[in-house]
């Protein structure tokens, strides 16, 4: 999954045409020896079924697009923190994984991540300025962030690997003597010029991006954000519906409106402590 802003998402859309990305990253200009894979590893990953299937000719020495190179930069990076093939297959799905008009679902009900996932992922890096994080595990697979929402999204696990991809891609471009620009936001120059997010901004922050929140009121002490109060209208209407909406948080008032005996609506709004 991508975790990006609407704007950076704006801005990746605006670049797409602009650069013909998609001509970019899947015209087949490059070899094995682009890569930093040897010709047995190449073999091994495609004897898995963790390369692309698209190839045009089989009778031909196998040629690959700059997705496929960045795809296999990261495979030789995982390969260093001792990742097995079996544990690539997340990565592969969101580098080549084309689901149609069918909503893909892992066995545990989370959305896999697509061929455009990686697609945006890197035109994003190389072309909108921002700084693109990947972070992989065996429980979560492979996921892609921003900036801003790493620090929010991306730490939630005990253990992960952590991937620049713009550094990736820049070492890509240096070896095949492609100029590129290396004007984007870093995440140390993120990091240094905000404050720490603390456990409750976090918590406000994922209220402010729930799509079921309708209301924000935000309350002042010495200039300060003391207290933010999320209005949220929950879809609940039989009795152990409501009984979970009000055992979600011990800070919350919950209205709940009737009529001619049915539930109508129920509203809640949670409390939040800034400390």
């Amino acid at each position: 999954m991508l975790y990006t802003s609407d704007a950076n998402l704006l801005a990746y859309l605006e670049s797409e045409q602009k650069h013909r990305l998609d001509e970019v990253l899947h015209r087949r200009n490059f070899t094995v020896q682009d890569t930093l894979l040897s010709y047995r590893q190449i073999h091994e990953l495609d004897g898995e079924g963790l390369l692309d299937t698209g190839q045009e000719s089989k009778g031909e020495w196998r040629k690959f697009s700059f997705h496929e190179l960045v795809y296999l930069k990261i495979v030789h990076e995982l390969k260093g923190y001792g990742f097995k093939y079996v544990m690539l297959r997340p990565l592969h799905d969101s580098f080549f994984y084309s689901h149609g008009n069918k909503t893909p679902k892992n066995k545990d009900g989370i959305y896999r991540a697509t061929k455009r996932t990686a697609e945006v992922a890197i035109g994003m890096a190389m072309y909108t300025h921002q700084e693109i994080i990947i972070t992989g595990s065996v429980k979560k697979g492979f996921n892609y962030f921003d900036v801003i929402n790493f620090p929010i999204h991306g730490l939630t696990e005990k253990s992960c690997v952590v991937l620049n991809l713009n550094e990736l891609i820049f070492e890509l471009l240096d070896s095949a003597n492609i100029k590129h620009d290396k004007n984007y936001v870093t995440l140390s120059e993120h990091v240094l010029k905000k404050t720490t997010v603390s456990t409750s901004e976090r918590e406000m922050l994922l209220k402010v991006r729930d799509v079921d929140t309708r209301k924000i009121e935000v309350k002042k002490q010495d200039g300060k954000i003391a207290l933010i109060t999320a209005e949220r209208e929950h879809g609940a209407k039989t009795t152990e519906e409501i009984d979970t909406v009000l055992k979600a948080s011990a800070f919350q008032d919950v209205r709940i409106t009737r009529r001619d005996g049915k539930v109508l609506r129920v509203i809640s709004d949670e409390v939040i402590k800034i400390s």
